[in-house]
């Protein structure tokens, strides 16, 4: 008898992007409440309805691609919120920091951060809401 040993090596996202293992309603407030949603998958669902409702602009997208701006708008999140492909910023590490999901901006694909903290919450609301007036 042969035995035959492979090795699966699988690419799991840090967040899942099922809204069912959470309640999540862009246009409800009280589903984004503390503890309910991870900061990085809100900022990711905020990201997905500014671009379908095409209010974000190139050059913001282009802005937030940066570390600098990233730190200025959230102060504890230490790599750029978006990135042209997901081994973007990874250094040495194997850890990659942007989703598996990407999504369409201007006929490209992007992938947004999975290094979000709990700190930046208010920040990443208040980003949100900016974009809607």
């Amino acid at each position: 008898m042969i035995w035959i040993q492979i090795k699966l090596k699988l690419e799991i996202d840090d967040f899942s992007f099922s809204l069912s293992d959470a309640p999540f309603d862009i246009n409800d407030e009280n589903t984004w409440a503390e503890g309910l949603l991870p900061v990085g998958k809100l900022f990711f669902n905020f990201m997905e309805d500014l671009i379908n409702k095409s209010i974000i602009t190139v050059s913001e997208m282009e802005q937030l691609k940066t570390k600098e701006y990233t730190k200025f708008l959230f102060h504890a999140t230490d790599y750029p919120a978006v990135a042209n492909n997901r081994t973007d910023n990874m250094g040495n590490s194997a850890h990659k920091r942007y989703r598996a999901k990407a999504l369409q901006f201007d006929g490209a694909d992007i992938y947004i951060s999975t290094q979000f903290f709990e700190s930046d919450r208010d920040a990443v609301i208040q980003w949100y809401k900016e974009h809607l007036r």
